[in-house]
Protein backbone atom coordinates (compact mmCIF):
# COMPACT_ATOMS: atom_id res chain seq x y z
CA UNK A 1 0.00 0.00 0.00
CA UNK A 2 1.05 3.59 -0.53
CA UNK A 3 1.60 4.91 3.00
CA UNK A 4 2.92 8.26 1.82
CA UNK A 5 6.57 7.61 2.63
CA UNK A 6 9.45 5.37 1.55
CA UNK A 7 10.23 2.22 3.49
CA UNK A 8 13.60 1.12 2.11
CA UNK A 9 17.01 2.73 2.49
CA UNK A 10 16.29 4.81 5.61
CA UNK A 11 18.31 4.50 8.82
CA UNK A 12 16.74 5.56 12.13
CA UNK A 13 18.45 6.20 15.45
CA UNK A 14 18.39 8.43 18.55
CA UNK A 15 21.08 9.96 20.73
CA UNK A 16 21.62 8.65 24.24
CA UNK A 17 22.90 11.30 26.64
CA UNK A 18 22.51 12.37 30.27
CA UNK A 19 21.54 15.88 29.27
CA UNK A 20 17.91 16.87 28.91
CA UNK A 21 16.51 17.08 25.36
CA UNK A 22 16.03 20.86 25.63
CA UNK A 23 19.60 21.61 26.72
CA UNK A 24 21.47 23.99 24.45
CA UNK A 25 24.54 21.75 24.23
CA UNK A 26 22.54 18.68 23.22
CA UNK A 27 20.67 20.61 20.55
CA UNK A 28 23.97 21.93 19.22
CA UNK A 29 25.37 18.38 19.02
CA UNK A 30 22.27 17.18 17.18
CA UNK A 31 22.50 20.03 14.68
CA UNK A 32 26.22 19.49 14.06
CA UNK A 33 25.82 15.71 13.69
CA UNK A 34 22.99 16.15 11.22
CA UNK A 35 25.03 18.55 9.10
CA UNK A 36 28.01 16.18 9.01
CA UNK A 37 25.81 13.22 8.09
CA UNK A 38 24.38 15.19 5.16
CA UNK A 39 27.93 15.66 3.83
CA UNK A 40 28.61 11.91 3.72
CA UNK A 41 28.97 10.69 0.08
CA UNK A 42 26.41 7.87 0.35
CA UNK A 43 23.75 10.00 2.05
CA UNK A 44 20.94 11.27 -0.15
CA UNK A 45 19.11 13.22 2.57
CA UNK A 46 18.94 13.41 6.36
CA UNK A 47 16.58 14.89 8.87
CA UNK A 48 15.11 14.44 12.35
CA UNK A 49 11.58 14.08 13.66
CA UNK A 50 10.10 14.43 17.12
CA UNK A 51 7.75 11.52 16.43
CA UNK A 52 8.77 8.49 14.40
CA UNK A 53 5.68 7.64 12.37
CA UNK A 54 4.03 4.21 12.63
CA UNK A 55 5.18 3.89 16.23
CA UNK A 56 1.67 3.52 17.65
CA UNK A 57 1.91 6.82 19.52
CA UNK A 58 1.75 10.45 18.57
CA UNK A 59 0.72 13.96 19.45
CA UNK A 60 -2.84 15.01 18.77
CA UNK A 61 -4.34 18.32 19.80
CA UNK A 62 -6.77 21.05 19.00
CA UNK A 63 -6.12 23.36 16.10
CA UNK A 64 -7.56 26.76 15.34
CA UNK A 65 -7.87 27.64 11.69
CA UNK A 66 -7.99 31.21 10.46
CA UNK A 67 -11.50 32.13 9.35
CA UNK A 68 -13.12 28.92 10.57
CA UNK A 69 -15.54 28.59 13.45
CA UNK A 70 -16.21 24.98 14.48
CA UNK A 71 -19.61 23.86 15.76
CA UNK A 72 -20.28 24.50 19.44
CA UNK A 73 -20.18 20.78 20.26
CA UNK A 74 -17.12 20.01 18.15
CA UNK A 75 -13.42 20.82 18.15
CA UNK A 76 -11.03 20.91 15.23
CA UNK A 77 -8.31 18.34 15.82
CA UNK A 78 -5.05 17.44 14.10
CA UNK A 79 -2.02 15.23 14.55
CA UNK A 80 1.23 17.12 15.09
CA UNK A 81 4.86 16.39 14.38
CA UNK A 82 8.01 18.44 14.72
CA UNK A 83 10.60 17.87 11.98
CA UNK A 84 13.83 19.41 10.79
CA UNK A 85 14.42 20.76 7.27
CA UNK A 86 14.76 17.96 4.73
CA UNK A 87 12.27 15.65 6.44
CA UNK A 88 9.97 15.31 3.42
CA UNK A 89 12.86 14.63 1.05
CA UNK A 90 14.28 12.02 3.43
CA UNK A 91 10.98 10.22 3.82
CA UNK A 92 10.05 10.49 0.16
CA UNK A 93 6.88 12.43 0.96
CA UNK A 94 6.18 14.80 -1.89
CA UNK A 95 5.40 18.47 -1.32
CA UNK A 96 2.38 19.21 -3.48
CA UNK A 97 2.56 22.97 -3.26
CA UNK A 98 4.65 25.52 -1.40
CA UNK A 99 8.09 25.03 0.09
CA UNK A 100 9.95 22.95 2.65
CA UNK A 101 11.33 24.24 5.93
CA UNK A 102 14.77 25.86 5.83
CA UNK A 103 17.42 26.93 8.33
CA UNK A 104 15.85 30.36 8.80
CA UNK A 105 12.57 28.78 9.87
CA UNK A 106 14.37 26.74 12.52
CA UNK A 107 15.73 29.95 14.03
CA UNK A 108 12.85 32.38 13.99
CA UNK A 109 10.05 31.57 11.57
CA UNK A 110 6.57 30.77 12.86
CA UNK A 111 5.62 28.52 9.98
CA UNK A 112 3.92 25.17 9.44
CA UNK A 113 3.31 22.61 6.71
CA UNK A 114 0.03 20.71 6.52
CA UNK A 115 -1.03 17.63 4.60
CA UNK A 116 -3.76 17.10 2.02
CA UNK A 117 -6.25 15.73 4.55
CA UNK A 118 -5.86 18.85 6.68
CA UNK A 119 -6.62 21.07 3.68
CA UNK A 120 -9.69 19.00 2.75
CA UNK A 121 -10.99 19.05 6.31
CA UNK A 122 -10.50 22.71 7.20
CA UNK A 123 -10.22 24.72 3.98
CA UNK A 124 -13.36 24.32 1.82
CA UNK A 125 -11.82 26.47 -0.89
CA UNK A 126 -8.70 24.23 -0.90
CA UNK A 127 -6.47 27.30 -0.53
CA UNK A 128 -4.04 26.85 2.37
CA UNK A 129 -0.83 28.73 1.49
CA UNK A 130 -0.50 31.96 3.43
CA UNK A 131 -3.33 31.09 5.80
CA UNK A 132 -2.70 30.92 9.54
CA UNK A 133 -3.36 28.28 12.15
CA UNK A 134 -2.69 28.14 15.87
CA UNK A 135 -2.05 25.44 18.41
CA UNK A 136 -3.73 26.42 21.71
CA UNK A 137 -1.24 26.37 24.56
CA UNK A 138 1.82 26.23 22.30
CA UNK A 139 3.11 29.64 23.27
CA UNK A 140 3.02 31.04 19.72
CA UNK A 141 -0.30 32.34 18.53
CA UNK A 142 -0.01 32.02 14.78
CA UNK A 143 1.76 29.76 12.29
CA UNK A 144 1.75 30.61 8.61
CA UNK A 145 1.20 27.66 6.27
CA UNK A 146 4.07 27.61 3.78
CA UNK A 147 3.52 24.20 2.19
CA UNK A 148 1.14 21.30 1.64
CA UNK A 149 2.55 17.76 1.76
CA UNK A 150 1.18 14.52 0.40
CA UNK A 151 -0.87 12.48 2.86
CA UNK A 152 1.13 10.03 4.97
CA UNK A 153 0.23 7.51 7.66
CA UNK A 154 0.88 8.53 11.23
CA UNK A 155 -0.03 6.14 14.08
CA UNK A 156 -0.25 2.91 12.10
CA UNK A 157 -0.77 1.59 8.59
CA UNK A 158 -4.43 0.70 9.16
CA UNK A 159 -5.70 4.17 10.01
CA UNK A 160 -6.99 6.62 7.46
CA UNK A 161 -4.74 9.56 6.56
CA UNK A 162 -5.23 12.00 9.46
CA UNK A 163 -5.12 15.81 9.20
CA UNK A 164 -1.51 16.52 10.10
CA UNK A 165 0.46 19.66 10.93
CA UNK A 166 4.26 19.75 10.78
CA UNK A 167 6.25 22.30 12.77
CA UNK A 168 9.94 22.89 12.31
CA UNK A 169 12.41 21.51 14.85
CA UNK A 170 13.97 24.51 16.55
CA UNK A 171 10.69 26.36 16.98
CA UNK A 172 9.28 23.58 19.14
CA UNK A 173 10.83 20.68 21.07
CA UNK A 174 8.92 18.24 23.25
CA UNK A 175 11.39 15.36 23.58
CA UNK A 176 14.27 13.48 22.03
CA UNK A 177 14.08 13.47 18.21
CA UNK A 178 14.72 10.48 15.98
CA UNK A 179 17.31 10.89 13.23
CA UNK A 180 16.37 9.73 9.73
CA UNK A 181 19.02 9.13 7.08
CA UNK A 182 18.24 8.09 3.50
CA UNK A 183 21.21 6.43 1.81
CA UNK A 184 21.96 5.56 -1.79
CA UNK A 185 23.12 2.08 -0.76
CA UNK A 186 20.80 -0.89 -0.39
CA UNK A 187 21.59 -1.39 3.30
CA UNK A 188 21.56 1.83 5.35
CA UNK A 189 23.01 -0.02 8.37
CA UNK A 190 26.37 0.10 6.58
CA UNK A 191 26.90 3.76 7.55
CA UNK A 192 26.40 3.17 11.31
CA UNK A 193 30.14 2.83 12.13
CA UNK A 194 30.91 6.08 10.33
CA UNK A 195 28.04 7.88 12.11
CA UNK A 196 29.37 6.60 15.43
CA UNK A 197 32.78 8.01 14.57
CA UNK A 198 31.27 11.40 13.71
CA UNK A 199 29.40 11.47 17.03
CA UNK A 200 32.56 10.62 19.01
CA UNK A 201 34.36 13.49 17.32
CA UNK A 202 31.59 15.91 18.32
CA UNK A 203 30.87 14.63 21.83
CA UNK A 204 32.42 11.37 23.13
CA UNK A 205 29.90 11.26 25.99
CA UNK A 206 26.97 10.57 23.67
CA UNK A 207 26.00 7.27 22.08
CA UNK A 208 23.69 6.05 19.33
CA UNK A 209 20.55 4.32 20.53
CA UNK A 210 17.59 2.47 18.99
CA UNK A 211 19.54 1.95 15.77
CA UNK A 212 17.37 0.30 13.12
CA UNK A 213 16.19 0.62 9.56
CA UNK A 214 12.82 2.20 8.92
CA UNK A 215 11.79 -0.94 7.03
CA UNK A 216 12.42 -3.04 10.16
CA UNK A 217 10.43 -0.51 12.18
CA UNK A 218 7.48 -0.90 9.80
CA UNK A 219 7.75 -4.71 9.92
CA UNK A 220 7.65 -4.65 13.74
CA UNK A 221 4.53 -2.50 13.65
CA UNK A 222 2.59 -5.21 11.80
CA UNK A 223 4.07 -8.18 13.67
CA UNK A 224 0.67 -9.11 15.13
CA UNK A 225 -0.93 -9.04 11.69
CA UNK A 226 1.86 -11.24 10.29
CA UNK A 227 1.41 -13.78 13.10
CA UNK A 228 -2.36 -13.86 12.57
CA UNK A 229 -1.90 -14.24 8.81
CA UNK A 230 0.54 -17.13 9.34
CA UNK A 231 -1.80 -18.85 11.78
CA UNK A 232 -4.72 -18.30 9.42
CA UNK A 233 -2.77 -19.82 6.54
CA UNK A 234 -1.71 -22.78 8.69
CA UNK A 235 -5.24 -23.63 9.79
CA UNK A 236 -6.51 -23.03 6.26
CA UNK A 237 -4.02 -25.55 4.85
CA UNK A 238 -4.86 -27.94 7.70
CA UNK A 239 -8.57 -27.69 6.89
CA UNK A 240 -7.84 -28.31 3.21
CA UNK A 241 -5.77 -31.41 4.03
CA UNK A 242 -8.51 -32.76 6.29
CA UNK A 243 -11.11 -32.12 3.57
CA UNK A 244 -8.99 -33.93 0.99
CA UNK A 245 -8.42 -36.90 3.31
CA UNK A 246 -12.15 -37.03 3.98
CA UNK A 247 -13.01 -37.05 0.28
CA UNK A 248 -10.31 -39.65 -0.37
CA UNK A 249 -11.70 -41.89 2.37
CA UNK A 250 -15.30 -41.53 1.22
CA UNK A 251 -14.47 -42.18 -2.41
CA UNK A 252 -12.28 -45.19 -1.55
CA UNK A 253 -15.14 -46.64 0.49
CA UNK A 254 -17.66 -46.01 -2.29
CA UNK A 255 -15.41 -47.63 -4.88
CA UNK A 256 -15.03 -50.70 -2.66
CA UNK A 257 -18.82 -50.93 -2.24
CA UNK A 258 -19.40 -50.58 -5.98
CA UNK A 259 -16.75 -53.05 -7.15
CA UNK A 260 -19.40 -55.46 -8.51
CA UNK A 261 -21.20 -52.58 -10.28
CA UNK A 262 -18.00 -51.48 -12.01
CA UNK A 263 -17.32 -55.07 -13.06
CA UNK A 264 -20.72 -55.37 -14.63
CA UNK A 265 -20.33 -52.03 -16.43
CA UNK A 266 -16.94 -53.03 -17.85
CA UNK A 267 -18.23 -56.46 -18.81
CA UNK A 268 -20.99 -54.71 -20.76
CA UNK A 269 -18.48 -52.56 -22.62
CA UNK A 270 -17.73 -49.57 -20.39
CA UNK A 271 -14.21 -48.22 -20.93
CA UNK A 272 -11.74 -47.37 -18.18
CA UNK A 273 -12.10 -43.69 -19.02
CA UNK A 274 -15.88 -44.03 -18.62
CA UNK A 275 -15.53 -45.62 -15.18
CA UNK A 276 -12.97 -42.99 -14.11
CA UNK A 277 -15.28 -40.17 -15.16
CA UNK A 278 -18.14 -41.84 -13.29
CA UNK A 279 -16.19 -41.69 -10.03
CA UNK A 280 -14.95 -38.15 -10.64
CA UNK A 281 -18.53 -37.08 -11.32
CA UNK A 282 -19.42 -38.14 -7.80
CA UNK A 283 -16.46 -36.09 -6.52
CA UNK A 284 -17.70 -33.07 -8.46
CA UNK A 285 -21.15 -33.44 -6.92
CA UNK A 286 -19.64 -33.42 -3.43
CA UNK A 287 -17.56 -30.33 -4.27
CA UNK A 288 -20.49 -28.40 -5.76
CA UNK A 289 -22.86 -29.13 -2.89
CA UNK A 290 -20.20 -28.63 -0.22
CA UNK A 291 -18.95 -25.37 -1.76
CA UNK A 292 -22.49 -23.97 -1.98
CA UNK A 293 -23.18 -24.76 1.67
CA UNK A 294 -19.73 -23.54 2.74
CA UNK A 295 -19.92 -20.26 0.80
CA UNK A 296 -23.38 -19.49 2.18
CA UNK A 297 -22.23 -20.22 5.73
CA UNK A 298 -19.03 -18.19 5.30
CA UNK A 299 -20.96 -15.19 3.99
CA UNK A 300 -23.25 -15.40 7.01
CA UNK A 301 -20.50 -15.45 9.65
CA UNK A 302 -18.00 -13.21 7.83
CA UNK A 303 -19.25 -10.11 9.62
CA UNK A 304 -17.78 -11.45 12.85
CA UNK A 305 -14.23 -11.27 11.45
CA UNK A 306 -14.54 -7.95 9.64
CA UNK A 307 -12.61 -6.14 12.39
CA UNK A 308 -9.61 -8.43 11.82
CA UNK A 309 -9.33 -7.75 8.10
CA UNK A 310 -7.51 -4.98 6.26
CA UNK A 311 -7.70 -4.30 2.55
CA UNK A 312 -10.06 -7.25 2.01
CA UNK A 313 -13.84 -7.13 2.14
CA UNK A 314 -15.75 -9.95 3.81
CA UNK A 315 -17.82 -10.29 0.62
CA UNK A 316 -14.92 -10.12 -1.83
CA UNK A 317 -15.98 -12.57 -4.61
CA UNK A 318 -12.35 -13.21 -5.59
CA UNK A 319 -11.68 -14.74 -2.17
CA UNK A 320 -14.66 -17.08 -2.41
CA UNK A 321 -13.87 -18.09 -5.99
CA UNK A 322 -10.23 -18.76 -5.14
CA UNK A 323 -11.15 -20.90 -2.12
CA UNK A 324 -13.70 -22.91 -4.13
CA UNK A 325 -11.30 -23.40 -7.03
CA UNK A 326 -8.50 -24.52 -4.71
CA UNK A 327 -10.80 -26.98 -2.92
CA UNK A 328 -12.09 -28.29 -6.25
CA UNK A 329 -8.58 -28.98 -7.55
CA UNK A 330 -7.59 -30.65 -4.29
CA UNK A 331 -10.78 -32.72 -4.27
CA UNK A 332 -10.31 -33.93 -7.84
CA UNK A 333 -6.74 -34.93 -7.01
CA UNK A 334 -7.94 -36.74 -3.88
CA UNK A 335 -10.61 -38.61 -5.87
CA UNK A 336 -8.38 -39.50 -8.78
CA UNK A 337 -6.65 -42.43 -7.06
CA UNK A 338 -9.93 -44.26 -6.22
CA UNK A 339 -11.13 -43.45 -9.74
CA UNK A 340 -8.04 -45.04 -11.31
CA UNK A 341 -8.40 -48.01 -9.00
CA UNK A 342 -11.99 -48.47 -10.13
CA UNK A 343 -10.96 -48.30 -13.80
CA UNK A 344 -8.43 -51.14 -13.31
CA UNK A 345 -10.96 -53.60 -11.86
CA UNK A 346 -10.90 -56.96 -13.65
CA UNK A 347 -14.52 -57.66 -14.73
CA UNK A 348 -14.26 -61.38 -13.79
CA UNK A 349 -12.89 -60.58 -10.32
CA UNK A 350 -15.58 -57.94 -9.83
CA UNK A 351 -18.37 -60.37 -10.82
CA UNK A 352 -17.13 -62.89 -8.25
CA UNK A 353 -16.95 -60.13 -5.57
CA UNK A 354 -19.06 -61.03 -2.51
Amino acid sequence: MDAGFRRQGVLTFMLEAKEKPDSAHRQAVETELLQRIKRMPVVEAASAAQILVISGGGWMGMVRVQGRTPASNEADMADYNVVSPGFFETMGTRLIIGRDFDARDAQSGHVAIVNESFVKAYFPDRVALGRHISNPGAGIDQYEIVGVAKDAKYLNLKEAFPPTVYFVLGQKRTGTPTFLVHTATGNPMGIVPEVQTLLRDIDPAMRLGNVSTFEEHIDRSILTERIMATLGAFFGVLALVVACLGIFGVMTFQVAQRTREFGVRMALGATRQRVTMLVLRDVSFIVVVGSAIGAATAAGVARAIKAFLFGVETTDPAVYLFAIALLAVASVCAGYIPARRAARVDPMVALRHE
